[in-house]
């Protein structure tokens, strides 16, 4: 009877769970990098950098804002991408490890008969 419940909880309900495990890993990726809010920020300043400058000529203070939101906005998409990339290839490895759990996970059982039996004929 020990054994149909153990085999019932090894095959159907913990692959449930481990599938449930992988999707708030997936969750926590989106929410941790942030994905949304970056792709919604992409080209804003970095923390709303922008540059100050108290220049003698209007047209000098121009430049010196436009080359600092430019700046700015330049350091926010770089920062963003580097984040977004990094974040896209730790949630690929996640997603990419989830099969291969899951198969080593059905093939342990047999694995650990097997190397059981082995173990047997160094007797």
């Amino acid at each position: 009877m020990i054994l149909f419940e153990f085999v019932y909880w090894y095959y159907v309900r913990a692959p449930a769970t481990i599938w449930r495990i992988w999707r708030d890993f997936v969750v926590f990726f989106f929410d941790f990098f942030g994905f949304r809010q970056h792709l919604r920020t992409l080209f804003r300043p970095w923390h709303a950098m922008v540059l100050r400058n108290e220049g003698s000529s209007r047209l000098q203070m121009f430049f010196f804002a436009l080359f600092s939101r430019i700046l700015g906005s330049a350091m926010g998409f770089f920062v963003r991408i580097i984040t977004l990339i990094f974040g896209s290839v730790l949630l690929l490895i996640t997603l990419v490890s989830l099969p291969l759990l899951e198969i080593a996970w059905i093939f342990l059982p047999v694995g650990v008969v097997v190397l059981f039996v082995r173990g047997l004929t160094f007797f």
